[in-house]
């Protein structure tokens, strides 16, 4: 299925199940098929379950616009409404676990319950002083 974003780009994803909504996010470079095998677990235990390729990457649209975490982060937001969803788990890895991070920085935390991070540390940048 494909989804339009405010600043049109076509943005692919799929959705299956019924149940507690999943969105899963995939890392740089990757796309959603690469969660397969935990889709498959999810759905058997009677979730749902939305992968979402981001753009530039597997079937979505591959543009110039919105190359930033934040845009991939308004993205999922509006994808979140777009399909009505509420209390999401959302589940990332490496950039996919970043969008998750961004997301919450400008939307909070509205539409989630919980956040799993997968491979990607909440600081970007490592310094003496571990703590900010």
């Amino acid at each position: 299925m494909n989804f339009l974003t405010t600043d049109q780009v076509r943005i692919s994803y799929q959705d299956m199940g019924a149940g507690q909504p999943v969105v899963l996010l995939a890392g740089l470079g990757s796309y959603s098929t690469v969660w397969q095998l935990t889709q498959e677990f999810l759905l058997q235990h009677d979730y749902r379950v939305i992968t979402i390729d981001a753009r530039n990457q597997g079937l979505s649209e591959h543009t110039a616009k919105g190359l930033r975490i934040s845009r991939h982060a308004a993205d999922v937001y509006e994808l979140l409404l777009y399909l009505q969803l509420e209390n999401v788990i959302g589940i990332g890895n490496s950039m996919g676990a970043a969008t998750w991070f961004s997301y919450i920085s400008i939307f909070g935390t509205q539409h989630l319950q919980a956040v799993v991070d997968i491979d990607q540390s909440p600081k970007m940048i490592n310094t003496k002083n571990l703590w900010f």
